[in-house]
């Protein structure tokens, strides 16, 4: 009798110590701090809370012998997968058949509830950008969960390492839900749902280190996983349809970008309600598309729409709205509309500063886009110390060869050109180059580009020889991957300009004459018409 009085007192002990850590909110603001509106509660809020319900009503509920621990596995099972009628009316049956305390529980079982229930609420940290407390939640859920619970392991190594790729940390988070994918292929079924959830927080995280061609395949295999198992209509099928339109907006496939984000918020609009957090990151997802379209005019509407609707409902420094302001202040740069940019772009810093933490990736975005304000601007001091804090941020987190230098370097590389640090200038922009070389390939267009950027460079300081070169370099490349590319059109006018400088008008001619062609439809080849080394 002991025995069990004393179990009980344990189980008792164990959950009044969990609802006061975990869930005691401060009564009031910390000084100095700003006032926070109270947004609606998101349809991933409200499932959070039943999911949470749910496993505090079964700790509570000791099993008796390998049907109750069969039972309870059913159940969370059911909570995992997002069959919440299913879970509860396992969970009813469960309570009618254990009226009493009178059954010893496995100490195991105990771990094995409280471990889900530290996942549930690192899940919903992570939700309010709480990372630190989020990554700790989820940490503390692996060091609980049993040896048998190997869905439940999979299920926290994913939150882990979304938290930790969402605070910045890559390497970490790389880690983690590699070693997700290797538990859930060795142990699930390969359209197993949870097997998606991996493959979809593993594909994210490579778009966002730019391994595209990585991220693709994990992306479709989620995609397909999910349709299969939930419809096409389901909010899981949703959110895979606009983690591949975002990895197809990068990869430039500007078509097949708009038709996955158009399913997605369409599939949105039928089921959330406007201000979802989810719904606004279609808006979101759309205007970045509509800005990598250079459609600046269509982007500018829909990212407006997005904040009004953050700031409604979100306080000043949330995170998601620091996201909008950036994506909003480029296109508004674009638009010519430079001070709305700086100003949308200080407010996103502060937020970013406030609540990010030292490695939250936004930061170093803004850090850059303020620079090219300033550098628009003529502001040449204020420009250079936001670039060279975007370039020391970028290369800290993502590594001295990350393809995301590219428009730092570009930018500090104009500035250095206009003070005339010429030979700093120069440096960036071999770096550049290198970089892209290493990571692309020697026939990438990015090269080209690369190219390009060094032969403008060359051509500005009156090094005509080392212009043509990498103009030719550029060139070639270009007509190999598109010869009628819009772009490789523009060079071919630049190079054509830069040969009149060098008193070779027969080839200016040709070049000219090449561009006229390519714009007019009817191409002809660039072999055999660039004058000799």
């Amino acid at each position: 009798m002991r025995c069990r009085v004393m179990n009980g007192c344990v189980l008792f002990t164990l959950l009044s110590i969990w609802s006061f850590a975990s869930w005691a909110e401060p009564e009031s603001a910390s000084p100095g701090s700003l006032p926070e509106i109270a947004a609606p509660e998101s349809t991933g809020q409200r499932l959070l809370k039943r999911r949470v319900a749910i496993l505090q009503r079964l700790v509570r509920v000791p099993p008796r012998g390998p049907e109750g621990v069969g039972k309870i596995k059913q159940i969370l099972d059911a909570v995992r997968d997002e069959e919440m009628d299913r879970a509860e009316a396992l969970l009813a049956q469960v309570e009618a058949a254990y009226t009493s305390l009178d059954s010893q529980a496995p100490g195991d079982i105990f771990n094995f509830l409280l471990s889900n229930l530290s996942a549930m609420d690192g899940e919903r940290k992570r939700h309010q950008r709480e990372f630190v407390v989020a990554a700790n939640l989820f940490r503390k859920a692996l060091t609980l969960v049993p040896p048998w619970a190997i869905k439940e392991r999979t299920t926290h190594l994913v939150g882990l390492g979304r938290v930790l790729h969402q605070a910045g940390k890559f390497s970490e988070a790389g880690r983690v839900l590699e070693e997700a994918l290797q538990l859930a292929e060795k142990n699930l079924a390969s359209d197993h749902i949870l097997l998606a959830d991996v493959l979809d927080a593993l594909g994210e995280l490579w778009v966002d280190l730019d391994r595209l061609n990585e991220a693709g395949p994990l992306l479709l295999r989620s995609l397909a996983i999910r349709e299969k198992q939930m419809g096409g209509t389901h909010l899981l099928t949703a959110k895979s349809l606009a983690h591949l339109g975002r990895l197809r907006t990068l990869q430039e496939q500007f078509v097949h970008a708009e038709q996955l984000l158009q399913r997605s918020m369409a599939i949105r609009l039928a089921q959330l309600e406007p201000n979802d957090p989810d719904m606004t990151q279609s808006l979101l997802d759309l205007g970045n598309l509509r800005f990598a379209q250079n459609r600046l005019v269509e982007a500018e509407p829909v990212l407006l729409k997005d904040l009004v609707i953050q700031e409604e409902f979100l306080e000043p420094s949330h995170l998601d709205v620091a996201a909008t302001l950036q994506a909003l202040a480029m296109v508004q740069l674009g638009l010519g509309k430079t001070d709305l940019a700086e100003a949308g772009l200080q407010r996103a810093l502060l937020a970013c500063r406030l609540r990010g933490g030292a490695d939250y990736p936004l930061l170093g975005t803004v850090l850059q886009n303020l620079g090219m304000v300033y550098l628009k601007k003529g502001q040449m001091g204020e420009a250079e110390k936001y670039l060279r804090q975007a370039l020391l941020f970028t290369e800290r987190l993502y590594g001295p060869e990350h393809m995301r230098l590219h428009g730092i370097i570009d930018s500090l590389a104009d500035l250095l050109q206009q003070q005339g640090k010429n030979q700093e200038a120069e440096a960036f922009l071999r770096k550049s180059l290198s970089v892209a070389e290493n990571k692309l390939g020697k026939r990438h267009h990015r090269v080209a580009n690369r190219h390009v950027r060094l032969a403008r460079f060359y051509q500005k300081v009156g090094k005509s020889d080392a212009a043509e070169y990498h103009y030719r370099e550029g060139l070639e490349i270009e007509r190999d991957l598109d010869p009628v590319s819009r772009e490789g059109t523009q060079w071919l006018r630049e190079y054509a300009a830069l040969l009149r400088e060098m008193d070779k008008p027969i080839y200016a001619q040709l070049i000219s004459a090449l561009a006229d062609s390519i714009q007019a439809g009817k191409p002809f080849f660039l072999q055999g018409l660039l004058p000799g080394r």
